[in-house]
């Protein structure tokens, strides 16, 4: 897994280079290409805003709001109103619009991996170079990148078992080990925060491959 890491270190350029899915348009549209990408028409997303200050950081707070994907589409003036100083959430799996905790989730699709205690650089060397099948890389306006791997599980037991299983591989490279449940946040690409920002607070989408393989984004 370390193989990338021990020459020259990965740069947001390399992901953005090796994504199949081309990222040309102005980054602001991220959200749009990525809920057009990895989401069915008909289903709900749920994106955050709300947030509570913790150690000059805002961290989400409330339910959010939950919008059909083909009426963000169709209007995406809507979802260039939906940010904060904070910037935004959204739940890396579809709800039923009834909720947004596990049990609300309609499609045990993604889940989440987070590094918040190594360097910027080797945590994109990290993701580039580990053999998950990784559909999206979006970096947090701060001091991490979310990476969305693709597990397909048919019920929220089974996506908690894989997770599980996953992310305990993947301890030793500094993995949060806290991102197990299915109705998880990510950073919401295509948003800028000012709060707990790190250069200009852009949270970009690097990388996307709607139907990815278990193999690294970089080879060795």
């Amino acid at each position: 897994v370390m193989a990338r890491t021990r020459g020259q270190r990965v740069a947001e350029a390399d992901l953005w280079e090796a994504s199949p899915y081309r990222l040309d348009s102005p980054w602001e549209g991220d959200g749009l290409v990525l809920f057009r990408a990895l989401f069915h028409p008909e289903e709900l997303v749920n994106i955050v805003v709300e947030h509570a200050l913790r150690n000059g950081k805002g961290t989400p707070a409330g339910f959010g709001v939950t919008i059909r994907v083909s009426h963000l589409v169709e209007h995406p003036a809507i979802l260039a109103g939906l940010r904060s100083e904070a910037g935004a959430w959204v739940r890396m799996n579809p709800v039923d619009g009834k909720g947004v905790s596990d049990m609300n989730v309609t499609a045990f699709r993604f889940a989440l991996l987070e590094f918040d205690t190594i360097p910027m650089d080797l945590q994109l060397s990290l993701v580039a170079s580990i053999p998950l099948p990784i559909s999206a890389v979006i970096t947090s306006g701060g001091r991490s990148v979310h990476a969305w791997i693709r597990v397909d599980q048919p019920s929220a037991e089974d996506y908690r078992n894989r997770v599980r299983e996953m992310l305990l591989l993947l301890e030793k490279y500094g993995v949060d080990q806290a991102n197990k449940n299915p109705s998880r946040l990510s950073r919401l690409p295509g948003v800028r925060r000012t709060l707990g920002r790190q250069g200009d607070g852009r949270q970009r989408l690097l990388y996307l491959n709607p139907c990815p393989r278990t193999f690294p984004i970089l080879n060795p």
